[in-house]
């Protein structure tokens, strides 16, 4: 593949201050490192020392092997890359299964877990308003417990004062009882006595 072209901004050496450097007409190829190919270029006239000793055949050949290198390791690269790619490819692939696993089971779980929890807590507030309901009843039937509580007591209390009392009244009954069979004897006794008396009265009258 023949080139016709001039060599990419040459740079003289120090010694090449006798001689004038490629004109900038030549200026045209972009084509690295050319700067020391021993060899003719088209029709410039002008080089660097130690820079061209050779026929344009023998430049434009070590050019074209050159570009020929270039073109072989840019294929290389090309090819080692293309495997790279396939092996990074391949990697990946292998590792999807492992980096996306499937959460769908466990999805389900949490959401029937997530349903317990609603049922359980639901079942906790209904029991603690069963239970505060039944501290309410129970401070009511203490309250009203004390309450007959106090009312028993003084029920007790009035009893067993008025059982004192009727003990009194018992001991008073027995008293006028007992007066009262004294006070029947007496009658008794006035009673023959009037008879006695009337008796004897009705005999002296009698006799007169």
């Amino acid at each position: 593949m023949p080139y016709n072209c001039c060599l990419p901004n040459m740079s003289c050496r120090s010694t090449c201050s006798s001689r004038p450097c490629v004109p900038p007409s030549c200026h045209t190829c972009t084509l690295p490192g050319a700067c020391n190919i021993p060899a003719n270029v088209g029709n410039c006239g002008w080089f660097c020392e130690g820079s061209f000793n050779g026929s344009e055949k023998e430049t434009m050949q070590f050019l074209n092997d050159r570009l020929a290198s270039y073109l072989e390791k840019v294929r290389q690269l090309e090819r080692e890359n293309a495997e790279l790619e396939s092996r990074i490819r391949e990697w990946c692939q292998q590792q999807v299964p492992f980096m996306c696993p499937s959460y769908q089971s466990y999805f389900r779980t949490i959401e029937e877990l997530q349903q317990k929890i609603l049922c359980a807590k639901s079942e906790n507030g209904r029991l603690v308003v069963q239970i505060d309901n039944a501290k309410l009843a129970a401070d009511d039937f203490r309250t009203k417990y004390h309450t007959e509580l106090g009312l028993r007591q003084l029920v007790e209390s009035d009893i067993n004062s008025l059982r004192r009392i009727l003990d009194e009244l018992t001991l008073c009954k027995s008293d006028l009882e007992a007066q009262v069979e004294s006070l029947k004897e007496e009658l008794l006794s006035l009673k023959s006595n009037h008879e006695e008396e009337v008796n004897t009265l009705r005999c002296q009258i009698g006799d007169r």
